[in-house]
């Protein structure tokens, strides 16, 4: 049942977007959350009316996941209406970047996690369990000392990541781009109108190929 958790919009909207957010809930938090509703700096001016909703049932009878976690201490900017839905994991650590293009569609499962810069274009979907993110959690060692335990991702306009897919550190997708299911890719630049499959990249130079 999709009801509106008044106790984190209201408090949400108000700790966020001062009082004129009780005028007008620019974020609408559905069902059972988690995490901080406090901290983070989220920027929602772009949206002009329409709303982000957060948590809110899709689909029936799939979900294994009790709740939605939101923990946001970095910045969050949403250029246009959202949604993310119920089950759905949203992480930004402190001083790390989370921009959201107009039209982003998450799936139950689906999880962002930013400790750097992750910036997703319009129309971005994510389905079931798909996993983006920016950082290794832990530095890692080689010849030439220290690695980077986080570099930033670039979404493009239109991509679709497919189911248990995952998207890791340097990543840089073109727009109308596929990922399909359980495939894992880091560091890669992929350009537009192309098709990624078993590990396999095809490339196919076709307007019409997504969207």
């Amino acid at each position: 049942m999709n009801l509106i958790n008044f106790y984190w919009t209201i408090l949400f909207n108000i700790v966020h977007f001062g009082f004129s957010g009780l005028l007008r809930w620019k974020v609408v938090f559905v069902g059972r959350m988690r995490g901080s509703l406090w901290k983070g700096n989220i920027n929602a001016s772009a949206l002009n009316g329409s709303r982000v909703i957060v948590g809110k049932r899709y689909t029936k009878g799939i979900e294994s996941s009790s709740y939605t976690y939101w923990n946001v201490k970095g910045d969050v900017l949403f250029r246009g209406e959202a949604r993310i839905p119920f089950g759905s994991i949203i992480e930004v650590t402190e001083g790390a970047h989370l921009i959201m293009g107009e039209g982003f569609r998450g799936s139950h499962g689906s999880k962002i996690i930013v400790h750097e810069r992750i910036e997703l274009g319009s129309n971005v979907l994510l389905a079931w369990n798909a996993k983006i993110l920016d950082t290794d959690f832990h530095r890692l060692s080689s010849v030439d000392g220290l690695k980077s335990m986080s570099k930033p991702i670039l979404i493009g306009n239109k991509c679709w990541i497919g189911i248990n897919a995952v998207i890791t550190k340097g990543t840089r997708l073109g727009d109308h781009v596929f990922v399909g299911p359980n495939v894992s890719i880091g560091g890669m630049k992929i350009p537009s109108y192309t098709i990624i499959k078993n590990k396999v990249v095809e490339i196919r130079h076709n307007s019409h190929l997504i969207g």
